[in-house]
C-alpha cells in the first residue's frame, strides 16, 4: 500500500513541530512492508492512501471537502488526531475557534482515524464503524540514532517552550546548579541531533496542569536516541504504559529525582531503557493492528 502522507494544510514551520510525530509512523509503515511519500501539493488518487494530520483552517477545509465529494472513492483519506479534543487551550482558542468545528467535519469523510491519545470514546461518536483507532508509538529499529560524538556537556534538555508550569520547575533545578536547555521552538534535524546527543536527560514535563496526557512522541524520541526520558508520571490513561520506559516520578518528587538521577549513570539508565522498549513494544506490529481492515484498494 502507498501512503501518501500529505502536509498541504501544515505551514513550513509546523513541518518541523510534526517530525517526532510522523517519524515513526513512516518508519513503520516501511518496516510493515508499505511505501511513504510525502506531499506538499497534491492528494494522491486511488489505491494510495493519504494521510493528513489534523488542523484544518477553513479555506482548506472548504477545498477537501468539495474534493471528496467529486471523487468519492477515487480518494482515500486517513486523519492523524494528535490533540486532546477536550483540552480548551487548543481547540478551544480563540486565535483559531474554527479548529474544532472544522475537524468534525472533515472526520466523517475519512476511510479511518488515527489517534495518538486514547481518547477514542470522543472519536466513536463521530467515526462509526470502528474506523476510529488508538495508535500507540513502539520501537522502530530504524529509528535508533548514531552515538553522538559531542561530549554530554548539558545536564538536562527540554526541547519546546517554556511556560510558566514548566519555568518553575526549570528554575529549581537550576537552583540546584544543574543546566537546563530549553529551546523554545521546534529545531530542525540536524540542531536537535546535537542538542539532545549532549543531553544527559531529556525532561517530558507537561504544559500546565490541566494537561492529561504524557507526550508519546517527546518520550519516544528520546528513547530511540539513546538519552535517558524523565517523565513527570500523572498520566493516567493507556498511555501511561510508556512510564515503565523511563524515569517516571511524581511532580512533587520531579525536581529531587532529576537531581538524584544526575549523580549516578545516565548513559546506563538509557540504555537498559532503550533495550526494554525494543524487547516490548514495535511500531510495526501496532501499526499493522491500526491497518487491519484497510485495503489495499
Amino acid at each position: 500500500m502507498l501512503i501518501n502522507i500529505f502536509l498541504g494544510n501544515h505551514t513550513a514551520y509546523d513541518f518541523l513541530r510534526m517530525q517526532d510525530i510522523l517519524a515513526p509512523i513512516a518508519a513503520g509503515l516501511v518496516e510493515a512492508g508499505h511505501s511513504v511519500k510525502y506531499d506538499l501539493k497534491k492528494l494522491a488518487p486511488a489505491p494510495a492512501v493519504n494521510l493528513l494530520v489534523e488542523f484544518f483552517q477553513p479555506a482548506f477545509t472548504e477545498e477537501l471537502t468539495a474534493f471528496k465529494a467529486a471523487h468519492g472513492d477515487r480518494l482515500r483519506l486517513g486523519i492523524l488526531g494528535t490533540e486532546d479534543m477536550e483540552d480548551a487551550s487548543v481547540m478551544a482558542n480563540p486565535k483559531q475557534p474554527w479548529r474544532r468545528a472544522n475537524f468534525e467535519r472533515i472526520l466523517p469523510l475519512a476511510d479511518f482515524v488515527w489517534t495518538l491519545l486514547p481518547n477514542t470514546d470522543w472519536y466513536q461518536t463521530r467515526v462509526p464503524g470502528g474506523r476510529a483507532k488508538f495508535l500507540a508509538y513502539g520501537h522502530c529499529a530504524s529509528l535508533r540514532e548514531p552515538a553522538p560524538v559531542a561530549p554530554k556537556d548539558k545536564d538536562c534538555l527540554l526541547y519546546g517552550t517554556s511556560g510558566p508550569y514548566r519555568e518553575r520547575i526549570i528554575e529549581q533545578l537550576r537552583a540546584r546548579g544543574r543546566s537546563v536547555f530549553v529551546s523554545e521552538c521546534a529545531l530542525p534535524d540536524y540542531l536537535r541531533r546535537d542538542h539532545v546527543g549532549r543531553a544527559r536527560l531529556i525532561l517530558d514535563i507537561r504544559r500546565n496542569e490541566g494537561v492529561r496526557y504524557c507526550s508519546p512522541s517527546r518520550i519516544c524520541y528520546g528513547l530511540h536516541s539513546g538519552t535517558a526520558v524523565v517523565a513527570e508520571r500523572f498520566d493516567e490513561s493507556r498511555l501511561g504504559e510508556l512510564y515503565r520506559y523511563c524515569e517516571a516520578p511524581a511532580p512533587a518528587d520531579f525536581v529531587d529525582h532529576v537531581d538524584q538521577l544526575l549523580k549516578g549513570d545516565t548513559d546506563k539508565l538509557a540504555a537498559d531503557a532503550l533495550t526494554r522498549f525494543a524487547a516490548e513494544t514495535s511500531m510495526r506490529a501496532n501499526l499493522e493492528a491500526a491497518l487491519a481492515g484497510i485495503s489495499a484498494g
